[in-house]
């Protein structure tokens, strides 16, 4: 079941919106901080009451948390260390975004809180789930060693995101939330045009253009009419991939 993520206010989780929806049934609530597609870093404040509204209703609070070393304005604040002592906290992480280590497919967790969920989850890796031995040994040596690759990183994250945002805003066709974290921007289309969804668009996009971008009702109910951007690429191909997007728009939409 979806909550409300409030875009006229940074894309916060609704915390009204998380309660009233809690019943006997739930058995846990998942937050995504940082967070993909929307780019937002939830507050301390935001953090700590959902983790008493989990604590309250004697639920769990599983927190991705992938995203947690590309906070590119303000600090990451980890779900387990605003959380009440009653709460149970799930925590995932892994290297593909912090340590570039993609295709490696290699995750981990931390548990804070009922012992018994935790032995219930290593119980189900140990029966499961298994990683080569030299993987293993990697991220061992990734965790333990400098993580000064990442501040280069971040700050040309924060020209190609700057750059991203602005030719979108400047093109009259988006309205966007800057993102504080990760490596996506999450506009919002100020004109419908001929389509009857945004993901309409996409495909058309894709073909006429040779631009993808990832419709925005795909994350869930909030996410009409908004298209997900990766702004990792360099800024040349920023320019070029808005610029193909702005020239279909023009195209198909009249303002």
């Amino acid at each position: 079941m979806y909550y409300k993520c409030a875009e006229d206010n940074e894309w916060q989780p609704s915390l009204e919106d998380i309660e009233s929806k809690i019943t006997g049934r739930t058995k846990a609530i998942v937050v995504i901080n940082p967070n993909n597609p929307t780019g937002a870093t939830y507050s301390v404040e935001t953090l700590k009451r959902i983790a008493e509204l989990a604590a309250q209703h004697n639920i769990a609070l599983i927190s991705d948390e992938i995203y947690d070393g590309l906070v590119l304005e303000g600090e990451h604040v980890s779900a387990a260390r605003v959380a009440p002592e009653d709460a149970t906290i799930i925590g995932l992480n892994g290297f593909s975004k912090n340590f570039l280590m993609t295709g490696w497919r290699l995750g981990y967790m931390y548990v804070k809180g009922d012992e018994k969920v935790k032995e219930a989850i290593c119980k189900t890796a140990r029966s499961r789930l298994g990683v080569c031995t030299p993987i293993q040994r990697a991220a061992i040596a990734a965790l333990g060693g400098p993580l000064t690759h990442l501040e280069k990183f971040k700050r040309e994250l924060v020209k190609r995101r700057d750059l991203m945002s602005k030719l979108l805003a400047e093109s009259g066709f988006f309205s966007l939330v800057k993102p504080k974290a990760a490596f996506y921007v999450f506009p919002r289309l100020n004109f419908r045009g001929p389509w009857r969804s945004e993901k309409e668009m996409v495909k058309e996009l894709l073909v006429e253009e040779k631009v993808y971008v990832v419709h925005g009702s795909g994350f869930g109910p909030g996410g009409e009419w908004h298209v997900r951007l990766v702004f990792l690429p360099p800024p040349d191909v920023i320019e070029e991939g808005v610029g193909r997007i702005v020239r279909f728009l023009e195209r198909h939409v009249s303002r």
